[in-house]
C-alpha cells in the first residue's frame, strides 16, 4: 500500500514539474497570438514590394487569395524584434483599410514564414510564397502605373501597354454587357488583344470574335494574349454587343493584336 502511495506521489510530483516547466518555458518563449488580418470587404488597397523596394499595386480581384493565404499562417515561438526581417530576400504585403495599414513580410528560410514586426512570426506555405512571387514578377514592370478602378489595356502576344483610365459612364456600359449570367464555365481559345479592368476585376477580350475570358488568376504566370491550359470562364458577345464594346474601347486604345515593345 505504501509503495502504491509512493508511486502515485512520484507521478503527481513529476506531472507538476512538467506542467511547471512548460509554464516557465511558455512564459519565456511564448507563442505568437493568432495572426491578425482584415476582412476582404474592409480592404481599401493592397500592394507588394520586394526587399521593401519597387512597390506595385495589387488588383482587387486577388484580395481574397492574399487574405486566404495570410489567414492560414500558424503561430510559432520565434520572435520578431526588428522593423524588418533579418532574412532576405523577402516580399512585403501591405494591406490598407480605413483604420490602418497591415504589413506582412513573407520569406523562405528553409521554411516559409510570414512575419509581422514586433507581433510574431508565423508558418506559411511554399505555395503561398510562390503565388506572391509569381504575381510580383509578372507585374513588376508596371510598378509606376497608378492603379485605377476602371481601365483598358492594349495587349500584344507577350505583354501590356500602359492601362488607360476610362470614364465611369463607359465603365457602367461595359459592366452591363460583361456582368450577365450566360458565361460558359470554361475559357474559349482565342487571341485577346486587350484587357478590360472594371473595379479591379480583369477580363481578357478578343475584339475580332467578341470573346471575353475571365481566368483563375492564381494559375497565371504571364500576361500574354493566349492563356492555354488556364482555368476560367468565357462569354461570346452578340454582334450588337461586340459593336458596342468595340466602339467604347476604340475611344481609348487601338484594337487588334500587335507585338508590343516596352522600354
Amino acid at each position: 500500500m505504501k509503495k502504491r502511495i509512493a508511486i502515485i506521489c512520484i507521478v503527481l510530483v513529476s506531472a507538476i514539474a512538467v506542467i511547471g516547466g512548460y509554464s516557465v518555458f511558455n512564459s519565456i518563449f511564448p507563442k505568437a497570438e493568432h495572426i491578425k488580418y482584415p476582412t476582404v470587404e474592409n480592404i481599401v488597397s493592397a500592394s507588394l514590394s520586394y526587399n521593401n523596394k519597387d512597390e506595385i499595386g495589387v488588383s482587387e480581384g486577388i484580395f481574397k487569395e492574399l487574405i486566404s493565404g495570410i489567414s492560414k499562417a500558424e503561430p510559432t515561438r520565434k520572435q520578431s524584434l526588428n522593423d524588418y526581417p533579418t532574412a532576405e530576400p523577402f516580399y512585403v504585403i501591405a494591406v490598407k483599410t480605413q483604420d490602418r495599414e497591415h504589413r506582412y513580410f513573407i520569406y523562405n528560410e528553409d521554411t516559409v514564414y510570414i512575419e509581422i514586426p514586433y507581433e510574431g512570426i508565423y508558418l506559411s506555405t511554399p505555395e503561398f510564397l510562390d503565388f506572391v512571387s509569381r504575381y510580383y514578377e509578372s507585374n513588376k514592370n508596371y510598378k509606376t502605373i497608378k492603379v485605377t478602378e476602371n481601365s483598358v489595356s492594349e495587349i500584344g502576344r507577350e505583354e501590356f501597354k500602359l492601362p488607360v483610365e476610362i470614364t465611369e459612364d463607359d465603365a457602367n456600359k461595359l459592366s452591363q454587357i460583361i456582368n450577365n449570367d450566360v458565361w460558359k464555365e470554361e475559357p474559349t481559345e482565342c487571341e485577346s488583344d486587350c484587357v478590360i479592368n472594371l473595379k479591379g476585376y480583369w477580363t481578357y477580350y478578343d475584339s475580332n470574335s467578341g470573346t471575353l475570358n475571365k481566368y483563375n488568376f492564381a494559375d497565371m504566370t504571364s500576361y500574354s494574349s493566349s492563356k492555354q491550359g488556364i482555368d476560367g470562364k468565357s462569354l461570346v458577345l452578340s454582334e450588337e454587343d461586340k459593336a458596342t464594346v468595340n466602339a467604347i474601347l476604340e475611344k481609348y486604345i487601338s484594337l487588334g493584336i500587335t507585338d508590343i515593345v516596352t522600354e
